[in-house]
């Protein structure tokens, strides 16, 4: 697991593909950036994360004042925190792949997957502020089969979507937004349909016949297969 503190701006965490880096973070916290929970300003800004895959983590990525979401800042803010070409594997009962508090913070290209019950996709606690700044687009969201609770692709005790949502796509068992606990914002599909490589091996790359394929904003595909 990889913990970035305050100073470490601009930095990119950046592997090769995420189908040959791999985080196991043991039960713990994947990636975390500014991990002190009582940690306000200076803030953390411009961190990419890209290029991996986390898996076996209670939270796969935390970011903690990432970027200035008090300036409503724009999507493509240099100070944003940019998760791209990601893939979270959220295997654990009740875990979180995602968890931004009082942060900016972009996600594209990137998959989350659930695989347990009750787990967490995106878990947003503005804190202080009226919302985070958290941009969605090309995102492929994933509910493989399970027990109960339902996942959530997305929770905020304050705000019901994010600041956008644009291009993503929702893979689970029936296709159906009553495969989730929280109503997808997005083009639905089966697991069937995205025509992942191998579920079983945890490989998610998408195959030729995948629903995925060609409906992102910049024409390529849904998650982290571009």
């Amino acid at each position: 697991p990889a913990v970035v503190n305050a100073g470490r701006d601009h930095i990119i965490i950046r592997g090769t593909d995420p189908d040959a880096v791999f985080i196991d973070a043991g039960g713990g916290t994947g990636i975390s950036l500014l991990p002190n929970p009582s940690q306000t300003y200076p803030n953390i800004t411009g961190v990419t994360v890209e290029n991996l895959t986390i898996r076996n983590a209670s939270t796969g990525i935390a970011v903690n004042v990432g970027g200035d979401a008090a300036s409503s800042p724009a999507e493509n803010d240099p100070d944003n925190v940019v998760l791209r070409n990601v893939l979270v594997y959220a295997d654990l009962p009740g875990s979180t792949a995602v968890d931004l508090t009082t942060s900016a913070v972009r996600l594209s290209h990137t998959t989350l997957i659930a695989n347990a019950p009750g787990v967490t996709l995106i878990r947003s606690t503005p804190g202080a502020l009226p919302a985070n700044a958290v941009f969605l687009q090309d995102n492929l969201f994933v509910a493989l089969p399970n027990a109960s609770p339902l996942p959530r692709w997305w929770r905020d005790d304050v705000n019901q979507q994010p600041g956008l949502v644009s291009h993503n796509a929702f893979a689970s068992q029936n296709g159906v937004a009553s495969d989730w606990n929280s109503a997808p914002n997005g083009s639905l599909m089966t697991v069937t349909n995205a025509d992942f490589l191998n579920v079983v091996e945890q490989v998610f790359r998408i195959g030729a016949s995948s629903q995925a394929l060609n409906g992102a904003s910049d024409g390529k595909s849904y998650g982290y297969y571009t």
